[in-house]
């Protein structure tokens, strides 16, 4: 019997001891069960604490992406606004200067070179015309016409100016804001170091040209001829030239204003009079051409014609697809959605906003916006952010669905002070707004819910316009300032 286990019965936890006295078991069994329930509550407060944080990584991780698109600002804008002066602002980046087209007290167009760091003068070079054109400029209080300047990269040495003597307006210019013909075009190129002048050559008057790179893409009208080009910006040689096709005597009749040109890493994209043209830049191929031809989203062009009518070409301008609208602006385009294009009309007193297949033409879906403003958008992560003549909104772009709308003014101020412009820190969507007829202000709104989150005034020197260069949201007029950050 020595080696017989003994039988044991065991009893539950909560069983009580025998002669255990009632009271005694009471509290014991209270002290078990708050153990057990504060376990459990710490397990759940430790969860939500846990889901939380992330959800809030996940936030920061969704604001940190949309702070890396063009056009998004790069911190958290809030109430407490400052205003730091920026005077390097419209200048290029050449290195250590910062290359500035100005115009003098004389009315006369100079180039400046400011110190990159501190804004101080280094150097300062003329460009004055010949007699009898560039002295003609338009009176004091009238428009003036400053160099267009290109460096081609922050890493070139040098800068090549756009100079355009004009005649006097031969027009009823009682309040002295016409331009006259232009006379005389000169590319000037400057040594960003110095200031020096390495180079000065003569273009037709109605010429346009800009370094992007290592090329100098120039379009010149001469001869009822419309030619573009493109030339290694240091030696000169010539990569290609092209003779865009176009009527002689229309594209005469075009010679009193200069035309316009873009450079992007695939096109070249020039507008004379009723004329546009894209050509590929690596060997100046033509790929479209029509009234207006634009570079749309995904590098694709698309091209609107006089009807109201617009042609989705592809990256290389192929396609026949045909959509009502004109295409609509961006202020930030993250990608999302790539095979969507958007789309605006105009009717009496209301706009429509449309999506369509780029490939078809087919719409996916549109909204009537009120006003005929215009309409700037953002495009976050396949949501599109916006505003008209009285809200701001968010759609889901896919399916036009509203998420949110609010109203740009409550109480009924003035809306349109400021073309509707919408700006957003990746958390944030903002506008600047007129709350009076003599005080602007910058408006927020939550980008997930659209609540109104706070309206502060914006310092005077940052009411000339808003613009967001290099992640950094800007005041601009005769005095830029950095604001926030």
């Amino acid at each position: 019997m020595g080696d017989r286990m003994q039988d044991v019965e065991l009893e539950p936890l909560d069983a009580p001891a025998p002669g255990t006295a009632p009271a005694v078991r009471r509290l014991r069994l209270t002290r078990r069960h708050l153990l057990r329930g504060g376990a459990v509550a710490l397990v759940l407060v430790a969860a939500v604490v846990g889901t939380q944080l992330v959800l809030d990584a996940r936030a920061g991780d969704r604001v940190a992406a949309a702070r890396a698109v063009p056009g998004v600002i790069g911190y958290d804008v809030d109430r407490d606004l400052t205003a730091t002066p920026a005077p390097t602002l419209l200048g290029l980046d050449a290195g250590e200067v910062r290359v500035l087209p100005v115009v003098g007290p004389d009315r006369l167009p100079a180039v400046q070179g400011l110190d990159a760091a501190t804004g101080d003068v280094r150097w300062e070079t003329s460009l004055a015309g010949a007699e009898g054109t560039q002295g003609a400029q338009p009176p004091e209080g009238g428009p003036q016409e400053w160099p267009s300047c290109s460096t081609g990269g922050p890493d070139v040495r040098r800068v090549t100016c756009l100079v355009v003597d004009r005649l006097p307006p031969t027009g009823d210019d009682t309040d002295g804001w016409m331009l006259g013909a232009p006379a005389r075009t000169r590319l000037v190129t400057l040594d960003t170091a110095t200031g020096a002048v390495l180079a000065e050559r003569e273009m037709a008057p109605a010429a346009s040209a800009q370094t992007a790179g290592g090329d100098l893409v120039v379009v010149e009208v001469s001869g009822g001829v419309v030619r573009l080009s493109a030339e290694d910006a240091v030696t000169g040689r010539v990569r290609w030239s092209t003779g865009l096709p176009a009527d002689p005597g229309t594209v005469d009749g075009q010679t009193e204003s200069l035309p316009q040109l873009q450079v992007t890493d695939a096109h070249v994209v020039t507008t004379c009079g009723p004329y546009s043209w894209a050509a590929r830049r690596s060997d100046g191929i033509l790929e479209a051409a029509g009234s207006a031809v634009q570079v749309g989203r995904g590098d694709r062009l698309v091209v609107t014609g006089a009807d109201g009518l617009t042609r989705l070409g592809g990256a290389d301008g192929t396609g026949d697809a045909v959509a009502v609208g004109a295409p609509a602006w961006f202020t930030v385009d993250d990608g999302s959605s790539p095979g969507l294009e958007l789309l605006t009309d105009l009717g009496g007193t209301t706009q429509r906003l449309r999506a369509v297949d780029h490939a078809t033409g087919v719409p996916a879906w549109e909204t009537e916006l009120p006003g005929t403003t215009g309409v700037s958008l953002i495009l976050l992560r396949d949501v599109l952010y916006g505003a008209d003549a009285e809200d701001v909104w968010a759609l889901d772009v896919a399916t036009g669905v509203t998420r949110w709308r609010s109203p740009r003014n409550p109480g009924g101020a003035d809306p349109d002070g400021f073309w509707p412009w919408p700006m957003t820190d990746g958390r944030r969507l903002l506008m600047g707004v007129r709350t009076s007829e003599d005080a602007d202000a910058l408006r927020a709104w939550s980008l997930d819910s659209g609540e109104r989150l706070w309206t502060t005034p914006l310092p005077q020197a940052g009411r000339g316009g808003l613009v967001v260069l290099d992640h950094v949201l800007y005041g601009t007029w005769e005095d830029p300032v950095r604001l926030g950050g």
